[in-house]
């Protein structure tokens, strides 16, 4: 059990709390319009949104990283599309070498190599952050035109290009990530 607690860093709940929360706002959308954002009660704040924000979250980020990312995952690790990455890179080799100078500056003598690697976890965390967001969206939309009758059962459009920006912006996030991870 203390090791299962240890997975969960303050840090990894922020990150649920945040995604999770769009998970709550996509759901009073689909299930009771635009206007009960506006109109809603914060008086449940702490004791329904907070915390079925933060589960929404991990679950999204749980069934993201075992069950959606390994097919990117896969995807991203084929020859054709490495070879298609070194044509299109999205982070050039010199944004590249400032990125490894700046980051070994920071770092102790003889510790260059731990300071990469919490930058590239902390990039990567980032991008999980902005798929399992767009994912919240999704889900949250979906569950809230599932669990009511009288639904608004309509796209709202900021919200789904919210989720669309997201998952894009993981995309390109995750696609330079590597190609720094490759050329490093």
């Amino acid at each position: 059990m203390e090791q299962v607690l240890k997975a969960f860093t303050i840090g990894f709940l922020l990150r649920s709390l945040f995604a999770g929360v769009f998970f709550v706002i996509a759901y009073q959308v689909s299930a009771n319009g635009t206007m009960s954002v506006v109109t809603f009660d914060s008086s449940a704040l702490f004791g329904v949104v907070l915390p079925v924000s933060l589960f929404s979250g991990v679950t999204i980020y749980g069934l993201h990283r075992a069950v959606i990312y390994p097919i990117f995952e896969y995807i991203l690790s084929t020859s054709w599309v490495r070879d298609y990455r070194e044509r299109c890179p999205l982070i050039s080799d010199n944004a590249i070498n400032i990125l490894r100078r700046i980051w070994d500056m920071g770092a102790k003598k003889g510790k260059e190599a731990q300071q990469r690697y919490h930058k590239i976890t902390s990039w990567a965390d980032n991008t999980h952050l902005q798929y399992v967001s767009g994912l919240c969206i999704a889900g949250g939309s979906v569950v809230g035109l599932c669990m009511t009758q009288s639904g608004n059962h309509e796209v709202y459009w900021p919200l789904a290009s919210l989720a669309i920006g997201f998952m894009i912006s993981g995309f390109v996030s995750d696609w330079r990530l590597r190609r720094l991870i490759e050329k490093l």
